[in-house]
């Protein structure tokens, strides 16, 4: 058998047919004994090159005002981490449009102002990638010949060059509108085409990287294939070469005049074959769509079949819930406390209570408050340290029938006013509150209440699983708080499946590390209630800020079952790293959630280091439904993604990712999370307005509702989930879910700025900070003035570590804020004019740690912590350097009042901060009061 060797690279479409006509003509003459008789060519390639050459400014200024504003990337989604240098491997998939299709999208192209074959599949195709990379300008190449003069048209060679077609889908234009948009710009485009695809890039002068083609990444042409013939029989089809991908995909259709053969390559970096045949088939179902209705609007094509659509909504549903056996959420505990009456139920300090002893104290109470009038419907406010009079409070509010509503006592007093006024309780408890706090509102001292006498039995049971156990406010855009309304059933079923899926052994302690006013505090207290374990709680709310204490209880109560943010993790992490100790944890169950989980190399470590069969959970739930993914951590975490997925959703709830259309997603595309299920919140208290926007009928199952989460995600072809990004301007900073909105409401009010905007600038928890940019009122407004007045008035989570004062504020053409124009703040030491050394032993000591923490060579000691980029969780490493190192005691709020190494020396020297380690108490509260 002979040997064939082909060189189509050098070819383009045209010189297929020449090449084969010619091999034709010789193969006949050898046939016949006879030479070969090609004529001679009227032209050579060089002569060619030089015409080009001529050409090549002519109709340039076309292309420059084409594309000058033109996005650089299209940033469609991947499979794989695109590679810092692209290696070019493709390989190819294909699929065939039946003879009825293409015959109708030959009549659409007809119809609609004489459009060619090619033209209709450049506008589908344009759509396809439109959707698939939340664009909605897509940029497209495709090859054109350049033979239109007559000596060029029996050349063999590649006489082709790429041009761009750019598609504006943005308004959603009609399917027709588009088409005829894409044929004026291919028409364009072939009147222009003589312009070097290379000068035009030289000329734009993109920003180029080694990691994308420039200008266009996807490509689509149009190849008509005839059989050719070797003295009258059939040529044999030689493919072309594929090993290779110039493009990260290449969209060739392959006419033959009765089907349409699509063949799609692709960067194997980027994207695997059945990525890439999903492609194909939302091609395919689009075309549909488009040629039987074209004036559909783009964004309501269809990019999946029935079958399709309905598989994704079934995939959207967890496992069957596990089967809830009590109503309310705190009859967990009163079931426990009648089982193991004597275990111990809650350590906290030097208190340790039993379930016989809880359960005494807490019906007291629970009587008196019903005597109150507390019952369903109701909401008590609790403005308490965490500790034994808070979770016994919060058990006798449940008992009695109604919702508790958590405050931070260390909240601004206006936000705890504006949570009070928007929550309206019948009664407030307080226990080690705000100076002033219990006069205010007419709140009664928790300690007081449970030295009262009353019967010790459980209140006869009123609630349903409709009723409101909790309320718990999170971050508004509109600048008012808003009280997610949660009921007896939806903790129920959560706490079901937790004692399914991670069961707490009798006895097993559970850190409660996060606040109350945290969702994640509920699993925290009832998985150790309900399965017999004990409640650990740190001593008080401001432990959670020094790895130190958060360590030691760890290990003194061998504790099982650690719910923390990757940002509170990390600072452990990071603290032990610097510290050198290696823990003797226990843990059992290590739950990650509260915001993007983000794997470093330091986190890696410590998580190989985990006592063998630890479990480690990425959860993700926004407070509303308080958890609904899950996904486990397996095998060596050397081997985990940087950012691990989300997970699948959880029994009994339904997690969709929609388009603006309420319609699911293809695999792999980003889309809009909506929850739905068992877990879901009632709303927001007293907010219809609020809570009809956020929890929308349900278009899957009548009468049900969803939640829009405003997290955007896309389905993994494996089912996981892979969270990607905010849809709006709420943000998650450090654990912490922050409404940017709400922020710049706060510093609009302040009489001296006229605007404001607030931005997170940053990447990974160590240098995510929020920074403020303001146009003042009048002169500058000092931010030593600002951030006191926002400190007053927001939770310092909120207030941003940074303000930069703006002539105007930078809009779009749209009249949008261009975020990305505004200036990225600059933080550094101070000039060498203006360095001040430390002169005092703990100026020295405090400068070489400020150095350390904020990864600097020097820190003067009049340096602003704010200025050099410092926010809470530096503060907080601070806090446990100048423990460990100073063998002191100072706080986070130490760090942000006193901002400079001097001002903090001065007080730590004087007595006013910084107590010696070995006088600071072992108790950090009082004790409550007596036992019963």
């Amino acid at each position: 058998m002979g040997r064939s060797v082909t060189l189509w690279r050098g070819f383009d479409e045209w010189s297929r047919t020449v090449f084969w006509c010619d091999f034709d003509l010789c193969y006949r003459a050898r046939l016949h004994g006879q030479a070969s008789d090609l004529p001679e060519l009227p032209v050579r390639p060089v002569d060619v090159a030089v015409w080009q050459r001529e050409h090549a400014e002519h109709g340039l200024e076309y292309w420059l005002g084409l594309l000058r504003d033109a996005p650089a990337v299209l940033d469609l989604p991947v499979d794989h981490p695109r590679p810092a240098e692209r290696r070019c491997a493709g390989a190819v998939v294909t699929e065939v449009l039946p003879p009825a299709l293409r015959t109708a999208v030959r009549d659409l192209g007809v119809a609609e102002g004489g459009a060619t074959l090619f033209m209709v599949l450049l506008s589908a195709w344009s759509v396809v990638l439109a959707r698939h990379a939340s664009s909605d300008d897509v940029l497209v190449g495709t090859v054109l010949g350049d033979r239109d003069r007559p000596e060029l048209e029996p050349l063999v060679g590649f006489y082709a060059d790429t041009v761009v077609v750019r598609a504006r889908l943005a308004g959603a234009p009609a399917f027709r509108t588009l088409l005829r948009q894409v044929r004026d710009g291919v028409l364009d485009a072939y009147a222009h085409r003589h312009v070097p695809f290379a000068t035009v890039v030289e000329r734009l002068r993109p920003h180029r990287t080694l990691s994308h083609p420039p200008l266009v990444q996807v490509l689509c042409e149009l190849r008509t294939e005839r059989p050719a013939e070797l003295a009258g029989m059939p040529a044999p089809d030689v493919p072309w070469d594929r090993g290779t991908a110039k493009f990260d995909l290449a969209l060739s259709a392959v006419d033959t005049g009765q089907e349409v053969r699509l063949e799609l390559e692709y960067d194997r970096d980027l994207f695997t074959a059945d990525t890439a045949r999903r492609l194909l088939g939302g091609l395919r179902t689009a075309l549909t769509a488009a040629t039987a209705a074209p004036g559909t609007p783009v964004d309501a094509l269809p990019l999946l079949t029935s079958a399709e659509q309905r598989a994704l909504v079934e995939a959207a549903a967890g496992r069957e819930q596990p089967a809830a056996e009590v109503v309310g959420v705190h009859e967990l505990f009163e079931r426990q406390a009648r089982r193991t009456p004597d275990a111990v139920a809650i350590v906290h300090n030097r208190d340790s209570l039993t379930y016989r002893e809880v359960t005494v104290r807490a019906n007291r109470l629970a009587h008196w408050l019903r005597a109150q009038g507390v019952g369903p419907g109701t909401v008590v406010a609790l403005c308490c340290e965490r500790g034994v009079p808070a979770y016994l409070a919060i058990l006798a509010v449940l008992k009695a029938g109604g919702g508790y509503l958590p405050l931070d006592p260390g909240h601004p007093a206006p936000r705890l006013s504006a949570q009070l006024a928007q929550a309206r309780p019948v009664l407030v408890l307080v226990h080690d509150g705000p100076d002033g706090f219990a006069r205010d509102h007419g709140a009664y001292e928790v300690a007081e209440l449970l030295a009262l006498p009353g019967p010790a039995d459980d209140p006869e049971p009123v609630v349903q699983g409709g009723d409101l156990a909790c309320v718990l406010f999170t971050s508004g855009s509109t600048g008012r708080p808003k009280g997610v309304a949660m009921s007896h059933g939806a903790l129920v079923s959560l706490m079901a499946w937790n004692a399914v899926e991670h069961p707490v052994r009798a006895g097993g302690g559970v850190l409660q590390y996060n606040s109350l006013c945290w969702d994640l505090s509920l699993t925290e207290l009832f998985s150790a209630w309900q399965g017999g374990g004990r409640v650990v709680a740190l001593g008080a709310d401001r432990d959670r800020r020094d790895p130190q204490a958060v360590v030691g209880l760890l290990e003194r109560h061998r504790v099982e079952r650690w719910e923390i943010s990757p940002t509170g993790l990390l600072s452990v992490v990071d603290w032990l790293g610097r510290t050198g100790r290696r823990p003797g944890l226990r843990l059992r169950t290590l739950i990650i959630g509260g915001e993007r989980l983000q794997l470093t190399a330091e986190l890696r470590a410590w998580l190989a280091a985990l006592p063998e069969g630890c479990a480690v959970l990425n959860h993700y739930g926004p407070s509303e439904v308080n958890r609904c993914t899950e996904y486990r951590l397996t095998g060596d975490p050397a081997t985990w993604p940087a950012l691990p997925p989300i997970g699948s959703p959880l029994p009994g709830t339904r997690v969709h990712i929609l388009d603006p259309r309420g319609v699911p997603v293809p695999v792999g595309v980003a889309g809009e999370v909506f929850v739905g299920g068992s877990m879901l919140a009632r709303g927001y208290l007293h907010q219809p307005g609020e809570t009809a926007r956020s929890f929308v009928p349900d278009p899957f199952r009548p009468g049900k509702r969803l939640y829009r989460t405003g997290d955007v995600a896309r389905r993994r072809a494996d089912g996981a989930i892979e969270f990607l990004r905010r849809a709006d301007t709420q943000v998650k900073l450090r654990g912490y879910r922050i409404e940017l909105g709400e922020v710049e409401t706060v510093l609009r009010d302040h009489p001296d700025v006229r605007e404001a905007v607030v931005l997170v600038v940053g990447e990974g928890p160590r240098d995510a900070r929020l920074v403020a940019y303001l146009r003042p009122e009048h002169e500058a407004v000092h931010t030593q003035v600002l951030r006191a007045y926002l400190a007053a008035r927001l939770p310092a989570h909120m207030v941003p570590a940074d303000y930069v004062a703006v002539a105007g504020i930078p809009q779009l053409a749209n009249g949008k804020i261009d975020r990305t124009a505004l200036p990225v703040p600059v933080h550094g030491p101070s000039p060498a004019e203006d360095f001040v050394a430390p002169s005092t032993p703990t100026e020295h000591g405090l400068a070489a740690i400020y150095a350390r923490a904020l990864g600097m060579a020097r820190v003067g000691v009049r340096d602003d912590f704010f200025a050099l980029g410092g926010h809470s969780l530096l503060a907080a490493v601070i806090v446990a350097d100048v423990r460990a190192g100073l063998s002191r005691v100072v706080s986070v709020r130490d760090v942000f009042s006193l901002r400079t190494v001097a001002a903090l020396a001065a007080a730590m020297d004087s007595g006013e901060a910084g107590a010696p380690l070995s006088d600071e108490p072992s108790v950090a509260r009082r004790r409550s009061g007596n036992r019963s």
